[in-house]
C-alpha cells in the first residue's frame, strides 16, 4: 500500500522511502558512469582518427641518421646527430656536451667581421698568407720554436711548435739602432708604417711579396675597430708631440686593502705588472681573429646554472672556453672558423694553453695525487736521500695525464694483459681520415664553403664519428665474426690527419687459420666493374695510387702489440744533437 505522502509500507508498518531513494541514486550513478565510459570511447576514436593534429606532451621522435647535421638546442652550434650524449627527458631533444656542456657554457656571440676583413677572407691569396699578415699586425710575438719542416711542401697545411709556448711584449719604443717591430710599429715612425711592417718579417723568394694595399686596408680597419689599437695610437700621439719622457715609479701604501698591498720591508729586486694578466691567447696575439679587440679567456667566467640544478664548479675551464669558441654558428660571425691557416696556429696555441693548465694543476695538487707514494720518491727516502736541496723538488705526473710516461706504460701493460688472456690478435686494421668525406663537405657547405684542410677540428670530429661507427659494426659482427677483445690507438700523421690502429681478437677464430678463412675477410683484388660499380670506384679512389684509408692485415703475432702500444705511444719525436765549435773566421 502507498500512503498519501507516497511512502510505501509493508504489513509491519516499516517505511521504505529511504531504500527507494538509495536505489534511485545507485541507478543514476550507474547511468552516469556508463555515459562517461561511452564518451571516453568516442573521444578515443576521434583522437585515433585525428592524432596528427592533436598535440601531445611527448612529441614523436624523428628517426635521425648519424651523419645528419643538427643545431644544438642551447647554443645553436652545428653538430652531428651521432655526437649526442643522450636525450632531454622532457622534450626528447638530443643533448650535446661538445659545444656548450648542455647550456652551462655561454659566451658573448661572435660579432660579424668588418667588411674589409670579410671580403679578404674570400680571397685565396689572402688566406694563403693570413698568418703573415696577422704576425705583422700582432701586438705580441710568439715565443715557441716553430717547426718549419712541416710548414711547406705537399699535403694539408700544418702548424707545429716545440717547447713551451708564450707571447712576448717588449718596450713601447725600440732601443737605439734597432728597427721597430710588433707593438712598437703602432707608435714609432707611423708615417712609414706600411713599409716598416712588410720589412719586419723576412720572406723567401718562393713565398712572394705581401701586398701593400692589403696591409694599408688592415691597418685602417684596426684603427677604426680595435680598441687596443686605439689606445696605442694615443701613445703615439703623445710620443710625437711631447717625445719620450723619463718617469720614476714610487710605491704608495694603501691601508685597508689587504695584505697584497703591504709595503716591502727590505730592499729587493721586484717586477711591477700593470693591469690584469689573467687573460690568455686572444686579442693581443691575433688581431685578425679578434678585430674588435675582444678579451680572451680568464678564470672567472661563470657557468650558466639552470634553476634546480647545482654545479660543483662555479667557473668554466679553459678547455670548455675554447671548445665553445671554435664551433660553427650560422647566426654569428665566422671570423675564427674562416681563417684557414691562422686557425691552425690559434688551435695549437689554445691546445698548449690547455696542456699547460693541466700540468699546473698536477703540480699544485701533488698531495691529492698522493705523489709521495710513487716508487722513485720512496726509494730515495729509503736510501737516506731526504735532503730536498740535493735532489730538488720532483713533480709526479700520474698515469691519468694523457701522454705522460706513466700513461704510456699503463696502456702497454693493459695490452699485454689482454694478450695473455686471449692469445695473439687476429686482425690489425688501420683507418685514416679522409678530408673529402661527405660529412665534412656538408658542414663546410652549410657554413659558406671552403676546404676540409682549413678546418682540422671538423676533420677530427668526423674521424671520431666514423671510428666509433666502425667499432660498433665490429662489435655487431657486420663484416666478420664479433670480437671478444679490441684495442685501438689514435695518432696524427706528420701532415696532420689522424689515423687509428686497431688490434682485434675474433670470437671463435682459429689459431691456425686456413687460406679460405683469411680470404673470407681480406681481399686484395678489384671488385667487378659492372657487377659492383660502387665498390670498384671506392677501391680505385681510396686504395690505389696513394695512401689507403682502411688497411687490414692478418697478424696473429704479438709484435703488433709492441707496435701498437710501445712504438706508437713512445711519446713525441726526439733527437740527440752535438754542438761543435765552427771554423774560425
Amino acid at each position: 500500500m502507498v500512503s498519501q505522502c507516497g511512502k510505501k509500507k509493508n504489513t509491519t508498518g516499516v517505511v521504505w522511502d529511504k531504500i527507494i531513494y538509495y536505489n534511485f541514486e545507485q541507478k543514476k550513478a550507474r547511468g552516469m558512469r556508463r555515459a562517461i565510459i561511452l564518451s571516453k570511447r568516442e573521444s578515443a576514436k576521434n583522437i585515433g582518427n585525428q592524432h596528427a593534429s592533436v598535440p601531445t606532451s611527448h612529441p614523436k621522435r624523428t628517426r635521425r641518421k648519424p651523419e645528419d647535421i643538427l643545431h644544438c638546442p642551447y647554443c645553436d652550434a652545428l653538430v652531428w646527430h651521432s655526437e649526442n650524449c643522450g636525450r632531454d627527458p622532457q622534450t626528447g631533444n638530443p643533448l650535446y656536451t661538445i659545444c656548450c656542456q648542455q647550456g652551462r657554457v655561454k659566451l658573448l656571440p661572435v660579432r660579424q667581421p668588418p667588411p674589409v676583413l670579410e671580403k679578404l677572407q674570400d680571397e685565396s691569396s689572402f688566406r694563403n698568407n693570413i698568418r703573415v699578415y696577422n704576425s705583422i699586425l700582432a701586438f705580441t710575438s710568439i715565443g715557441a720554436k716553430i717547426d718549419h719542416t712541416v710548414t711547406s711542401g705537399s699535403g694539408p697545411p700544418t702548424f707545429r711548435i716545440q717547447g713551451q709556448n708564450y707571447h712576448r711584449i717588449g718596450s713601447l719604443i725600440p732601443t737605439s739602432g734597432n728597427p721597430p717591430k710588433f707593438l712598437q710599429l703602432y707608435i714609432v715612425d707611423t708615417s712609414n708604417e706600411v713599409s716598416n711592417r712588410i720589412q719586419s718579417l723576412q720572406r723567401t723568394p718562393t713565398s712572394g711579396p705581401l701586398q701593400e694595399g692589403i696591409v694599408k686596408q688592415l691597418i685602417d680597419m684596426l684603427d677604426s675597430s680595435n680598441h687596443l689599437c686605439q689606445i696605442f695610437r694615443k701613445a703615439r700621439d703623445q710620443y710625437e708631440t711631447a717625445g719620450a719622457k723619463e718617469f720614476t715609479i714610487r710605491l704608495v701604501a694603501n691601508q685597508g686593502k689587504g695584505r697584497q698591498y703591504d709595503m716591502p720591508n727590505t730592499n729587493e729586486v721586484a717586477g711591477l705588472i700593470v693591469g690584469d694578466l689573467s687573460t690568455t691567447t686572444g686579442y693581443k696575439d691575433y688581431p685578425l681573429l679578434f678585430p674588435y679587440g675582444e678579451y680572451g679567456f680568464h678564470t672567472e667566467i661563470p657557468y650558466v646554472v639552470a634553476e634546480g640544478r647545482q654545479r660543483k664548479k662555479s667557473f668554466i675551464s679553459i678547455r670548455e672556453y675554447y671548445a665553445y669558441q671554435i664551433q660553427t654558428r650560422l647566426k654569428e660571425g665566422k671570423t675564427i672558423i674562416k681563417s684557414g691557416r691562422l686557425l691552425h696556429q690559434y688551435v695549437v696555441d689554445a691546445y698548449t694553453a690547455i696542456e699547460a693548465e693541466r700540468l699546473r694543476w698536477n703540480k699544485n695538487n701533488q698531495e691529492q695525487l698522493r705523489a709521495d707514494l710513487y716508487n722513485n720518491v720512496c726509494d730515495a727516502v729509503c736510501k737516506g736521500d731526504t735532503e730536498a736541496r740535493v735532489h730538488g723538488k720532483r713533480v709526479i705526473i700520474p698515469s691519468s695525464f694523457t701522454g705522460s710516461p706513466r700513461y704510456m706504460i699503463e696502456k702497454y701493460h693493459d695490452a699485454m694483459a689482454i694478450c695473455r688472456t686471449y692469445g695473439n690478435p687476429d686482425l690489425f686494421i688501420t683507418m685514416t681520415a679522409n678530408p673529402n668525406w661527405k660529412e665534412i663537405n656538408d658542414h663546410l657547405e652549410a657554413c659558406g664553403g671552403g676546404s676540409g684542410n682549413d678546418r682540422p677540428d671538423i676533420e677530427c670530429r668526423v674521424f671520431k664519428m666514423k671510428l666509433e661507427q666502425m667499432l660498433e659494426d665490429f662489435k655487431k659482427g657486420t663484416f666478420f665474426k664479433p670480437y671478444i677483445a679490441l684495442l685501438h690507438t689514435i695518432e696524427f700523421q706528420k701532415r696532420g690527419l689522424p689515423h687509428a690502429h686497431m688490434l682485434i681478437w675474433l670470437d671463435g677464430a682459429s689459431r691456425i687459420p686456413t687460406t679460405n678463412e683469411v680470404d673470407a675477410i681480406i681481399s686484395a683484388e678489384l671488385p667487378h666493374k659492372e657487377n659492383d660499380q660502387q665498390g670498384f670506384e671506392l677501391v680505385e679512389k681510396h686504395m690505389m695510387h696513394g695512401p689507403s684509408h682502411i688497411n687490414m692485415e692478418w697478424c696473429n703475432r704479438t709484435n703488433a702489440v709492441k707496435y701498437l702500444f710501445k712504438y706508437i705511444t713512445k711519446g713525441v719525436d726526439k733527437a740527440t744533437i752535438v754542438i761543435e765549435k765552427g771554423p774560425e773566421a
